[in-house]
């Protein structure tokens, strides 16, 4: 689960990255002052995990929720890696 959830967070950055890019900066160090793209991809954690604590107080069996995150995690997978695609042959073959 912590692979899948690993994957999904840095797909969710990555593609937060590709749309929004920052690319005005004069050193390294003014490219991550103002980039707030950590800061959201936690918020998205804290959101991801805090709804599936709930859903695990409701739910009471432990392998319907494993399959749960598990299908939940690999849809969200399958979405970014696809959109990251889709904007990436936009971007470089000018579509």
């Amino acid at each position: 689960v912590s692979v899948s959830t690993t994957t999904l967070l840095t797909l969710f950055g990555v593609f937060y990255d590709f749309k929004s890019p920052k690319l005005e900066w004069e050193d390294e160090k003014s490219m991550i002052n103002g980039n707030f793209t950590s800061l959201f991809i936690m918020i998205a954690a804290l959101i991801i995990g805090g709804g599936l604590a709930g859903l695990s107080f409701l739910v009471k069996n432990y392998f319907i929720i494993f399959i749960i995150i598990i299908v939940l995690e690999v849809v969200g997978c399958t979405a970014f890696y696809n959109r990251i695609m889709e904007l990436g042959d936009k971007l470089y073959n000018g579509e």
